[in-house]
């Protein structure tokens, strides 16, 4: 018998036990990524945790999202938490913010929890604080979110964060830490009587680290 008889072992577990491993690994982006191009039987259990939660951190991650998206239909019910936290001087929030928006909310009718990050310390410029078009507000009420992230992220201003608390009827679950509001606003107090009377489903309100309005 020559060594060319003998067959590689090639060892293996049950189709669960890899599953549950996997599992283990639902919030390591970099570890799901590697199982998925190990092995074939990986991919689909690796890409359910990848889709569940989708971080987008500039344009070319939204354009290759909305690629696969559109290759396979069936995969927009898997996504149920996008986070968009652009890179620094790689893409604006408000750029990469209003695409998103306009291109992919209507289509993650799963969508549950939207967060929105600066992925810096340093406090944004005046002028790129965000204010959302009233279009862009208009299609939140159509959305499915339940649960609204606001992380070192600069608004133009108070009226402007009501608006967009507002504008998500099926919001439950609110958090902000470290919010920075370019300015107070008009009509401040009529908007504060709206919110009393339709944020009373919220179960969960933090409002962590500060929120820093100028002197």
């Amino acid at each position: 018998m020559s060594w060319t008889d003998f067959k590689p072992f090639r060892p293996s577990l049950p189709t669960e036990t890899e599953e549950n491993i996997i599992d283990l690994l639902w919030d390591d982006v970099h570890a799901l990524r590697s199982c998925s191009l190990t092995c074939r039987a990986w991919l689909p259990r690796s890409r359910l945790h990848l889709l569940y939660a989708i971080i987008l951190r500039n344009r070319e991650h939204l354009i290759a999202l909305q690629d696969i998206l559109e290759k396979y239909p069936a995969r927009r019910l898997l996504v149920h938490s996008v986070t968009t936290a652009p890179k620094p001087r790689k893409s604006s929030p408000r750029s990469l913010i209003e695409v998103f928006l306009l291109a992919l909310l209507m289509q993650l009718s799963n969508l549950r929890c939207w967060k929105i990050s600066q992925t810096t310390t340093k406090v944004i410029k005046r002028r790129e604080a965000l204010s959302f078009h009233r279009t862009t507000l208009t299609r939140l009420r159509y959305s499915s979110i339940d649960e609204l992230h606001l992380t070192s992220i600069r608004l133009a201003s108070c009226t402007e964060f009501i608006r967009l608390i507002l504008a998500l009827p099926r919001l439950r679950k609110l958090y902000c830490d470290d919010l920075h509001l370019a300015a107070v606003g008009t009509g401040l107090d009529s908007l504060k009587d709206i919110a009393s009377d339709r944020l009373t489903n919220l179960s969960i309100l933090e409002v962590g680290c500060r929120l820093a309005l100028p002197e």
